[in-house]
């Protein structure tokens, strides 16, 4: 069992990292691995620095963060064949807005990576741009929008869009 463990921790660390790499802009700066305990690491290439200081303030920006989250999240989809929804509230509230677009690109290419992947996005109205929402229009099956608007439908606040 335990060199079962050790395996299945191994590949999950390799496609942590691969994932990783994958998805941020700045290829093959970082080394991203889980550690025994799985908790995660992330080493600079270039000063071997951690990134992900065990009490300190994390080196990596916030979108870089929610990569490495959506990189160990399929990983573990990856290593346990078992995929589920992943639901996303506010995906841009700590992202700057040039960095909206990777983070939605970076979503883009995780879906391809397997038809089982599914995203369920809860975006603000300052979120969804209309630059966002073509990036996304192809890949959305269903969207709705809620408002506080009483006059919206005497039957519900939800409207569905098309």
């Amino acid at each position: 069992i335990e060199e079962s463990s050790k395996s299945i921790k191994n590949d999950t660390s390799r496609k942590l990292d691969q994932n990783f790499s994958n998805l941020i802009s700045q290829k093959n700066k970082f080394n991203a691995s889980l550690k025994d305990n799985y908790a995660m690491s992330v080493i600079d290439k270039d000063n071997y620095q951690e990134h992900l200081p065990p009490k300190g303030k994390p080196l990596l920006s916030t979108g870089q963060q929610f990569l490495l989250g959506y990189s160990f999240k399929l990983a573990m989809q990856e290593g346990t064949g078992l995929y589920l929804p992943q639901i996303i509230d506010t995906p841009f509230s700590a992202v700057a807005k040039e960095n909206r677009n990777e983070v939605v690109d970076a979503s883009i290419n995780l879906s391809k990576t397997n038809e089982n992947f599914q995203y369920t996005f809860f975006f603000t109205s300052s979120e969804l741009t209309e630059n966002i929402k073509s990036k996304l229009k192809n890949y959305i099956s269903n969207s709705y929008e809620i408002r506080s608007d009483d006059n919206l439908n005497q039957e519900s606040y939800f409207k569905e869009m098309r």
